[in-house]
C-alpha cells in the first residue's frame, strides 16, 4: 500500500509541486473552469458584451480605442510623423480622448492588442479578453502565494483552491463581465502585494514600482482602493515584522512610501489628465450630502452578504444570457 508522500509524488499535488507543474495544472484546471461556469454562454451563442454599459460604453470604447490606436501608427508608417489625437468630435459633442478613454480602455495595457484586431472580430476579442483576465487575477495570485510558500509552508493544492476562489469570487462572476475593466484591481492588487513583501525581504523594488505604476495608470477609481488596502496591509506586515524596533519600522514605511510616490508620478501622464477631468466636470459641481458612515441596516446587511451567497445576484448573470 502506498504512503501518503507517494501518493501526492505520483498525483504530483503537495508541497513538491515545482511551478511549471503547478502552473501547468493551473492552466489546464481554469479550462475547464471556463468550460463549466459558462456554459450557457456558450451553448446559447452569446458574447459577454452587457447590452447596457458594456455595449454602450465598454464595447464602443474598445472600437474607437483600436482605430485611434491605427491612426497613430498609420500616421507614423506613411508621414513619418508622430501625431497622436487628443480631441475628437466624435466623442458626444466634442471631447478630450485621453480623460475619456482612460477609464475605458487606455489604461489597460491589454486592450493595445485591439489594434491587430479588425472590427468584425472585435466582439470576440471583448470576451476572449475577459476570460483572460479571469486567468491573470487567479495567476497573480497564485505567484503571491507561492513567493510566500516555503515561509509559511503553503500546500500546492492549497494555493490552486485559494486561486480559484479568488479568481472566480461573486464580484469577478458578476462585476467582471458587466464591466470588464473591474477585474483589473483583481490582476494588480496580489502584484502591490508581492512588491511590497519583496522590499520587506530587501530584494528588488522594481515589481512594486511597477505594479503600482500600472495600477495608477489604468483606472484611478480602482487605485486608491489599492492604495489603502495595501496600506493596512503593509501596516500590519511592519507590526509583526519590527514590533517593537519602532525606528526601523518607521524607516521601511517610508521607503514603501517613496516607491508608491515614484509609481504614482510615473503614472502622471495618464492619471494627472483624468483627475482633472473629474475635477472639472459638471457632476462635480453638484451639491451633495455626503455621511460619514452608513445607516445601521446598510452595515447589517453587509454582515449578511459576507457570510451568504446572495443567489439573486448570481442567478443575474445567467439572465444576461437568457434574456437577451
Amino acid at each position: 500500500m502506498l504512503m501518503k508522500e507517494e501518493i501526492e509524488s505520483k498525483v504530483c499535488i503537495g508541497k513538491d509541486m515545482n511551478k511549471r507543474k503547478y502552473y501547468l495544472l493551473y492552466t489546464f484546471i481554469f479550462i475547464i473552469m471556463i468550460l463549466v461556469v459558462f456554459c450557457l454562454f456558450i451553448f446559447n451563442n452569446k458574447s459577454f458584451v452587457w447590452e447596457s454599459d458594456g455595449l454602450n460604453q465598454h464595447y464602443r470604447a474598445l472600437l474607437y480605442y483600436s482605430q485611434w490606436l491605427k491612426s497613430i501608427v498609420k500616421t507614423l508608417l506613411v508621414d513619418h510623423q508622430l501625431v497622436i489625437p487628443t480631441y475628437s468630435f466624435s466623442i458626444g459633442y466634442g471631447s478630450d480622448i485621453i480623460t475619456t478613454l482612460q477609464y475605458y480602455a487606455i489604461g489597460d495595457p491589454l486592450n493595445i492588442l485591439a489594434i491587430f484586431i479588425p472590427i468584425k472580430y472585435m466582439i470576440y476579442f471583448y470576451s476572449i479578453l475577459i476570460l483572460v483576465r479571469f486567468y491573470l487575477s487567479g495567476l497573480t495570485f497564485s505567484l503571491f502565494c507561492y513567493y510566500k510558500k516555503d515561509k509559511y509552508n503553503y500546500n500546492s493544492i492549497s494555493m490552486l483552491i485559494g486561486s480559484f476562489v479568488y479568481a472566480f469570487c461573486r464580484y469577478a462572476l458578476y462585476a467582471g463581465i458587466r464591466h470588464p475593466y473591474f477585474m483589473n484591481p483583481m490582476i494588480y492588487f496580489p502584484l502591490v502585494l508581492l512588491g511590497e513583501e519583496k522590499i520587506l525581504d530587501k530584494r528588488s523594488t522594481l515589481l512594486f514600482i511597477l505594479s503600482v505604476w500600472l495600477s495608477a495608470i489604468s483606472n484611478f477609481y480602482f487605485f486608491y482602493m489599492i492604495a489603502i488596502l495595501t496600506a493596512m496591509y503593509v501596516i500590519w506586515r511592519l507590526l509583526t515584522i519590527y514590533k517593537k524596533n519602532y525606528k526601523n519600522g518607521l524607516f521601511m514605511l517610508g521607503k514603501i512610501t517613496f516607491y508608491v510616490f515614484l509609481g504614482t508620478c510615473m503614472a502622471f501622464v495618464l492619471l494627472l489628465p483624468a483627475i482633472l477631468g473629474l475635477m472639472n466636470s459638471a457632476r462635480t459641481d453638484v451639491s451633495y450630502i455626503y455621511n460619514m458612515f452608513y445607516t445601521l441596516s446598510s452595515y447589517k446587511s453587509m454582515l449578511v452578504y459576507f457570510y451568504q451567497l446572495e443567489l439573486v445576484m448570481i442567478g443575474h448573470v445567467w439572465d444576461m444570457v437568457l434574456l437577451h
